[in-house]
């Protein structure tokens, strides 16, 4: 099966039949190799119980759209994803010190009950790097998702288990990250 999925995702990437047997011919002449790899084994039941907290500033006021696109691709992925604001609720100026004590611990809370935290950098947000910061003291595997570049701080870059550019490095890094636990 290993092998003709293989196979088949070699026939998917081309159009002409010449490249797709350069790229499948290795394949067909070391089966015993490509029939022995692993890879990442979660199954879809496990990965709808893992509950993921998506740390990212994610106000109105701010393009969203990496936050969005990685809390889709996971969603799609089956996992369980948590937005805290979309959870919880923004905090306000105008709330009074128990408003703001009320939200802050149902965000704790959230982060207890999560088994991954991803934090988004759209950009040097306070609250996402505590909330890392806070989820790694816990034990628990964290992975910085940093689509701009903006991680060149030492202990930003060596905090998480994964510092990853691409949406791709995510997903992959997530099921490192989960299968551990």
């Amino acid at each position: 099966m290993r092998l003709a999925a293989f196979v088949a995702s070699k026939y998917a990437e081309t159009m002409s039949f010449e490249r797709f047997r350069e790229n499948a011919v290795p394949a067909l002449k070391n089966i015993v190799g490509y029939t022995a790899l692993d890879g990442v084994r979660l199954s879809w039941e496990e990965r709808g119980q893992s509950n993921i907290y998506l740390s990212a500033p994610d106000f109105p006021s701010i393009d969203i759209g990496p936050l969005e696109e990685l809390n889709d691709c996971l969603i799609y992925h089956n996992f369980r994803t948590h937005l805290p604001i979309r959870e919880n609720g923004l905090a306000s100026d105008s709330f009074s010190e128990e408003e703001q004590l009320s939200l802050f611990f149902k965000d704790i809370e959230l982060l207890d009950s999560c088994d991954l935290l991803i934090a988004v950098l759209l950009y040097n947000d306070p609250g996402t790097l505590v909330e890392l910061g806070m989820f790694k003291h816990s034990g628990k595997p964290t992975i910085v998702y940093d689509p701009f570049g903006y991680c060149n701080n030492l202990f930003l870059k060596y905090t998480p288990d994964y510092l990853c550019k691409s949406l791709e490095e995510v997903v992959k890094s997530t099921y490192l990250c989960l299968r551990r636990r």
